[in-house]
């Protein structure tokens, strides 16, 4: 059962009492009672998702809206615990053709997708990483900046060196430093021209159907990142936020994504796998269609103005208005939750 079926939101701050509300309930069985700090994220996904539908004139309870990814959305955020507030993961609104109308016409719904930005999959990997003890902060290689690979003495590794000579050069190459539980020290190296086989596979998924893929195809077989942001013909078919402003930082993000992939991780429930897995796709094909700029917005919209905390444990308790502005401090979780007839009374 839709465990929104019920809700019928008139406003972003009923909104979100309705779907977090609902949503922490039916995942008790599964993570326990949610925290605060989780109720904040589901929030903050919530008042990210209601930009982003009234840029389309709709809301919450518009019917061409699928409220199902708007669950899935809001459980991801919890579960996970990322806040779009920390830059940690942002939503993209897409078109869907799902079958047909009773009058003929194609049936076209709006899907919300959530994306990791590369600080909260790195945040899942300190989480769930099989015998990870710690992440440490990525290391971003510039052109210009001194850097030695690591070297191996015997099965002693000697560690990579690295001089930064300033922030703004391209980016050669992005460093991610893993502890493990037994104290080794693993770093994670992924080159920029590794970015060249994910816009590959997104323009090979952007050319299904269509009658020029195989000639497009065998076209980029050989190039570099630089000639497949460059050429003319190809350029247009590659996801905007590698070529626009943001194109460095998109370049980053797939960096670290890149370096940490292979990298096993250990879920703590099967929910945990199925939403990590049903939304860490290849993200640049829910992208495509937005220019850099909105994407960019996207991942960088203000949400919940809510204060950065030493730890998850001593996170806010906040209640909002109908901007999504927090308003005063909750004494408790189920204070997050009134009920809504008696403030809209």
């Amino acid at each position: 059962m839709n465990e929104v079926a019920k809700a019928k939101p008139k406003s972003l701050m009923q909104a979100q009492r309705d779907y977090v509300g609902a949503i922490g309930k039916g995942l008790e069985s599964i993570i326990g009672n949610i925290d605060n700090y989780q109720a904040v994220c589901g929030y903050n996904i919530l008042a990210q998702i209601n930009v982003q539908l009234a840029k389309d004139g709709l809301t919450f309870t518009s019917p061409e809206v699928d409220k199902e990814t708007i669950n899935n959305a809001i459980k991801y955020v919890i579960v996970y615990r990322l806040n779009t507030d920390n830059k940690e993961v942002f939503t993209i609104v897409r078109n869907e053709k799902r079958g047909k109308k009773p009058n003929g016409t194609d049936n076209w719904v709006k899907v919300i997708e959530v994306k990791p930005q590369y600080k909260g999959q790195l945040k899942i990997l300190a989480t769930y990483g099989r015998n990870v003890a710690k992440v440490y902060p990525e290391w971003i290689v510039r052109e210009g900046d001194d850097f030695k690979y690591q070297t191996f003495k015997g099965v002693e590794v000697i560690p990579p060196e690295w001089q930064p000579h300033g922030t703004d050069g391209k980016v050669r190459l992005v460093v991610v430093p893993i502890k493990y539980k037994d104290g080794f020290i693993d770093y994670r190296i992924a080159e920029r021209e590794s970015v060249a086989t994910n816009i590959k596979a997104q323009i090979k998924q952007s050319l299904m159907g269509k009658s020029n893929k195989e000639e497009v195809l065998a076209k980029i077989t050989d190039m570099t990142l630089e000639q497949l942001l460059t050429d003319k013909t190809i350029a247009p078919l590659v996801n905007d936020t590698y070529t626009g402003l943001s194109s460095e930082e998109m370049i980053i993000t797939k960096l670290v994504l890149n370096a940490v992939k292979r990298v096993q991780i250990d879920y703590s429930s099967a929910l945990a796998r199925e939403l990590n897995e049903k939304t860490f796709d290849n993200a640049d094909v829910y992208v495509k269609g937005h220019n850099a700029e909105e994407v960019l917005a996207m991942a960088n919209a203000p949400m919940l103005d809510v204060k950065e905390v030493e730890s998850v444990d001593a996170a806010p308790e906040v209640k909002v208005d109908d901007e999504g502005v927090v308003t005063k401090v909750a004494n408790d979780i189920n204070s997050l939750f009134d009920d809504p007839s008696e403030e809209d009374a």
